[in-house]
């Protein structure tokens, strides 16, 4: 198995492990498979787990070695870029899973209002990450950023995105945090609180709009 494979497999693992807390840990649930009960205690039980101990001491043990350790494993103050990338180190790590609305995409109220929830989205991130510690798992090289799943302390960036509707789960039905989406819709957490463009569409729709017309959107 090559390097990358290898380390893709490290995260599936990971995931069903997640998985598998969540399920033993759910009394009961509804129809679509979420715990039932309060939002917050819901979103408590997503947005946390165990699994990612594990890494956090195989960051310990790395950084005690000199750092000579399993290099896929970083772990530093992280500075929020958007809704989905931070940077540890000028470094930037790009969150597995999601999509966070563009910072200069806009999203509209129930009531028609539009507001600019890309910035949400952004300010969502900075009160996550600035000055705390993170710890990411590398994934993949990527066009811009590497390609990871981080930490602050047991919490999952990338769930607690989702599930604060200020990011969209990516991947399907199949996605790593396809159902912490369907607890921020059922809770109308966020851009769910209103209307709006996945930023996967809203990123095309751009690109296809004449140049002039971008400039006086900004």
């Amino acid at each position: 198995m090559n390097p990358k494979s290898a380390r893709m497999a490290k995260h599936a693992l990971l995931g069903g492990v997640l998985l598998l807390a969540f399920a033993g840990g759910a009394a009961a649930s509804d129809g679509d498979g979420i715990p039932a009960g309060d939002g917050m205690t819901s979103a408590r039980a997503f947005g946390n787990s165990v699994a990612p101990a594990s890494v956090q001491v195989q960051v310990a043990q790395d950084r005690r070695r000199g750092d000579r350790g399993d290099r896929n494993h970083i772990v530093g103050r992280a500075a929020a870029v958007d809704g989905d990338t931070i940077e540890i180190r000028g470094r930037r790590f790009r969150l597995h899973g999601i999509d966070a609305f563009q910072p200069r995409q806009r999203c509209r109220t129930n009531q028609g209002r539009s507001y600019r929830c890309g910035r949400r989205a952004t300010a969502k991130m900075q009160g996550l990450v600035n000055g705390q510690r993170i710890a990411c798992v590398r994934l993949g090289g990527g066009r811009n950023a590497v390609l990871a799943t981080c930490w602050r302390g047991s919490e999952d960036l990338g769930a607690a995105m989702v599930l604060s509707g200020w990011a969209v789960a990516t991947g399907g039905p199949g996605g790593p945090y396809s159902i912490h989406e369907r607890l921020a819709r059922r809770r109308q957490a966020g851009a769910w609180s209103g209307r709006f463009t996945r930023p996967s569409q809203w990123h095309r729709d751009r690109q296809n709009r004449p140049k002039r017309r971008r400039e006086r959107d900004d």
